[in-house]
């Protein structure tokens, strides 16, 4: 299953003219043709913008969050993208590509199917 992340990535001003930064890339500039692919939003008084794309989802993952969720592919996309306390505050898509972040994020579906939130 491919899933869409949500990419944190923030707009900067270089010579009077908008550039896109995101950690672990390059500066690039937007475009107008690009700027239907970004969602904006405002943060501490700074323009900031999520860029999607898409992330393999394991099947093991996909799985047992179709049990979960009575396969709710919309409840699933949500969960994979909003950040978890027990995952160190961070979504399970962004941990889904270390053995360790896939093993955290199958002990906390177990946890979840089981009432065990300790």
């Amino acid at each position: 299953m491919k899933i869409e992340q949500l990419k944190k990535v923030s707009i900067k001003k270089v010579k009077s003219k908008p550039f896109m930064e995101s950690v672990g890339e390059e500066i690039k500039e937007m475009t107008d043709s690009d700027i239907d692919a970004f969602t904006f939003t405002i943060e501490d008084g700074k323009i900031v913008t999520w860029k999607p794309f898409e992330v393999d989802v394991p099947e093991a993952v996909h799985r047992e969050l179709s049990e979960l969720f009575n396969g709710n592919e919309e409840v699933i996309e949500k969960w994979l993208n909003t950040p978890k306390p027990f995952l160190q505050s961070k979504a399970p898509i962004e941990i889904l590509d270390t053995d360790c972040g896939l093993a955290s994020i199958l002990d906390l579906i177990e946890r979840l199917r089981t009432g065990d939130i300790s």
